[in-house]
């Protein structure tokens, strides 16, 4: 066997490991599981948040194709994506966030930690591990305690202004500093990171993809409809929302897939979502099981209204 091949299939096996590692900790935490292989995310999650993770033995290896894809998946399912890794160069610390090209990068003890409610406040950054301060919250405690600016810069070793500069902003500092705060407000003054919040994630990937025909008939029917390569559906086609309600929860999910041939695990996924799945064919009408709606891309194209779509899909 050569080196390479080796190393290749001893990278697979800890993947593995680690995937169904990290689906236990999610399922023991009411989680609902999904698990993949070889997409741009590896495990499907449906509890008290929906996420989408990336399971790597090297955060590094992921790429900036497969990030990005993953990226506006889950702007358009509101889902928070994760990629869970032993090392990223050196191996993960348990209770710091690192991150890969946006996205959050944690180790599976961090996963456990942040599931039973115990968010971290460390992130990585250039210039080390660094800890967010709660601003509001320090200014709050340190006038109860009765300490000046001055007085609490004399015990960081900062200046006046690095204080107020502190209780102005949710900002970061070195863990030595941070470790005197520690010791003169306990661990309230730092601030929680919660990696399962996709509030934040950038609404720029949710747009209008017509780079075929079909994405463009899902957005004449009222559908946002993105084409994906390194995903277990094809499309992803979800109804339009006005701006003014993105964040309530979402309505029709349509995982399509494409082609002659059968992809399996698309019904079950699309299960787990309450959402629909759908197959449109090219020729051969795909090998599947009945209860899956199948529609020849003709047939698909001859669709004129939403409710039309959605009153075939609802009856299967």
């Amino acid at each position: 066997m050569e080196r390479g091949e080796g190393l290749t299939r001893q990278t697979n096996t800890q993947n593995q490991l680690l995937m169904q590692q990290t689906a236990s900790a999610l399922k023991a935490c009411g989680y609902q599981t999904h698990l993949l292989a070889r997409n741009c995310f590896d495990i499907i999650a449906r509890g008290p948040h929906t996420l989408l993770i990336k399971i790597l033995t090297n955060a590094n290896a992921f790429s900036n194709v497969y990030v990005h894809e993953l990226q506006q998946i889950c702007a358009y399912m509101h889902a928070s994506p994760l990629i869970v890794a032993e090392n990223a160069g050196a191996i993960l610390n348990e209770g710091v966030i690192y991150s890969r090209l946006g996205v959050s990068v944690i180790s599976l003890e961090t996963l456990k930690m942040a599931l039973k409610h115990r968010a971290p406040s460390m992130i990585s950054t250039n210039a080390g591990i660094a800890i967010g301060i709660d601003g509001p919250k320090l200014k709050q405690l340190r006038e109860a305690q009765g300490l000046s600016l001055q007085q609490l810069a004399f015990r960081l070793g900062v200046s006046r202004r690095m204080v107020a500069r502190y209780e102005t902003n949710f900002t970061e500092m070195t863990l030595p500093r941070a470790q005197r705060l520690l010791d003169l407000f306990g661990d309230q003054i730092f601030h929680k990171i919660d990696v399962f919040d996709h509030r934040h994630r950038d609404t720029k990937h949710v747009m209008h993809d017509t780079s075929s025909p079909l994405t463009t008939k899902y957005f004449q029917l009222g559908f946002h409809a993105l084409n994906t390569q390194h995903a277990p559906f094809d499309i992803l086609a979800r109804r339009q929302t006005p701006e003014k309600h993105q964040e309530e929860p979402i309505k029709d999910i349509i995982f399509t897939a494409v082609g002659d041939r059968h992809k399996p695990g698309l019904h079950d996924m699309a299960k787990l979502f309450d959402a629909h799945s759908l197959y449109i064919f090219h020729r051969q009408r795909p090998s599947i099981h009945e209860e899956i709606p199948t529609l020849s891309q003709t047939e698909f194209m001859r669709f004129h209204q939403y409710g039309d779509l959605m009153d075939f899909l609802r009856e299967f």
